[in-house]
């Protein structure tokens, strides 16, 4: 409980540190000296040898310590430090001035010198000293006691120690200001961190919500193929929770690849395949057996930093069970819809042409004309509801190719012999570059005859009268390469990636008026 108090008592309220300390060393040496003073009082009183100034010294120097001590507890060291100093080096030569011209005794004006040096810095242990000496040479003088040996040795003393006090103090204050500098530049260093990181924190969490918050399931592995984040979809797609698997590598989780995709081997190869690849992009479609069934897409990319150096590949899972079910309903609709109505269209097809042909009888040109209307708007429905039929089995996955050697000239010669009529009617040119010895080459001739049939036919109609169309056929290593080039209006480059998508068609002023549904 003492040691609490006392520090209570000697505490000095200051934002700087180090005058802090300072005012509670002169506070505690004014309260030592002043409780010395205090106890020698008596003693000075009652012994018959004490002189008058010695008691009223002692007094004095009692009185003026708790006027230090208030100085200090006001933050004014500097001025106490100076009067504490100056009170000694006065009381000192109020006993027996001749005792201090000699050894021991003149090692006393060490004392105020080692104080001034510890509260108040070194120029005032250096003022102190210079004091010292000073008074030394009074005290001589005034005595009329010549120096001796002992007095030199004094003076040297005094003067060394003073010299080696201001250059210790002085050393420790530059230590201080540098450590204190030191200090100021890592609390701010430690600042600027602190908020660096507090806003790297915030906005990892903010990556992380929007992360959790998004429907498809994500997986960042890094190059050498460790698994750096998954987010909380995934852990619900697959049941793997992150503390688990983060930080393994992709090897380490064959088991639990095995038991959540249906093709096991496929996804391991395609994730070994891609892991370290930097530039390539790609889609898939998964299936996935546990914990539930569903088709997956799967995308994935190469992930850079900042500094443009590969930071991992992302990979993103997508349910598209729903979208693959609708897929199928619709196909499976189309496929009946378009089946059901090729039975009337053939039997319409077919007493059309036996009424052209005069099946009924002879036929007026306005009959003529309105059953060539009707005959050509026939066709151009079969042959639509044929499209829709291949569509509907290509993304069924039940069309079958009835492979066997074909010869690419003689079937661009027939379908251009097929368009003919349509080319004429335009006045378009059509030329044939077909070099003589073309291999031949395997492929469904149907399919073959409608791929070549609707190249030219666009070509034909995205091409204006009296326009050119030229189709050419080279070998290219181990395949046979077919270029169909017109006059046409072309496609703009943001429209070319497009040319594969269902319905897609190109709309500008130059192709609104060209029929067609975007499946040929």
């Amino acid at each position: 409980m003492l040691p609490l108090r006392l520090q209570t008592l000697l505490k000095v309220q200051s934002e700087d540190r180090e005058l802090a300390v300072r005012g509670q060393l002169l506070k505690g040496a004014a309260l030592l000296v002043g409780i010395i003073a205090l106890a020698a009082l008596p003693l000075a009183i009652t012994d018959p040898r004490s002189s008058s100034r010695v008691i009223l010294g002692t007094l004095g120097l009692a009185c003026g310590c708790g006027v230090v001590f208030l100085l200090a507890h006001r933050r004014a060291i500097a001025p106490g430090g100076m009067l504490l100093t100056g009170m000694l080096l006065m009381y000192l030569s109020l006993h027996r001035p001749d005792l201090l011209l000699t050894r021991p005794h003149g090692a006393a004006f060490f004392i105020p010198v080692l104080v001034a040096s510890l509260i108040s810095g070194p120029t005032a242990a250096l003022i102190c000293g210079v004091i010292a000496l000073i008074m030394l040479g009074l005290i001589s003088q005034l005595s009329g006691i010549p120096w001796t040996v002992d007095t030199f040795v004094i003076a040297f003393i005094i003067a060394m120690a003073t010299g080696l006090l201001w250059l210790i103090v002085r050393t420790l204050e530059q230590f201080r200001a540098e450590r204190a500098d030191a200090e100021q530049q890592v609390r701010a260093t430690l600042d600027v961190l602190a908020q660096e990181y507090a806003t790297s924190e915030r906005a990892r969490r903010e990556h992380r919500a929007v992360l959790d918050a998004t429907g498809e399931a994500m997986a960042l592995v890094s190059p050498d193929g460790q698994l750096m984040t998954i987010n909380r979809r995934l852990t619900e797609f697959f049941g793997v929770h992150a503390d688990d698997v983060l930080g393994q590598h992709i090897t380490a989780l064959q088991a639990t690849v095995e038991r959540i995709f249906a093709e096991p081997d496929e996804v391991r190869n395609l994730v070994a395949a891609s892991v370290t690849d930097v530039e390539r992009q790609f889609t898939t479609i998964l299936g996935q057996q546990w914990p539930n069934r569903r088709d997956l897409e799967l995308f994935s990319t190469p992930v850079q930093g900042v500094d443009n150096k590969p930071v991992g590949r992302l990979y993103v899972f997508r349910d598209i069970t729903r979208e693959r079910e609708v897929d199928r309903m619709k196909s499976d609709f189309v496929a009946l819809a378009s089946h059901e109505l090729r039975t009337p269209l053939n039997a319409i097809n077919g007493f059309v042409s036996l009424l052209l042909d005069g099946a009924a009888g002879p036929l007026s040109e306005q009959q003529g004309h309105l059953l060539g209307v009707a005959k050509r708007n026939s066709d151009r429905l079969t042959v639509l509801v044929t499209d829709l039929l291949d569509l509907s089995r290509i993304e069924s996955g039940k069309i079958e190719l009835q492979c066997t050697a074909l010869n690419i000239a003689t079937l661009i010669r027939h379908v251009a012999t097929l368009l003919h009529g349509e080319l004429e009617a335009k006045q378009q040119r059509l030329m044939l570059e077909l070099p003589e010895g073309l291999p031949d080459v395997s492929g469904d001739p149907d399919r073959v005859v409608q791929i070549l049939l609707n190249l030219l036919s666009n070509a034909h109609k995205y091409t204006p009268a009296h326009g050119h169309i030229t189709v050419a056929a080279h070998a290219e290593q181990e395949y046979l390469q077919v270029d169909i080039h017109d006059t046409g209006v072309g496609l703009a480059p943001d429209e070319q990636s497009q040319i594969f998508t269902k319905f897609f068609r190109v709309q500008n002023h130059m192709t609104q008026d060209v029929g067609g549904t975007g499946l040929g």
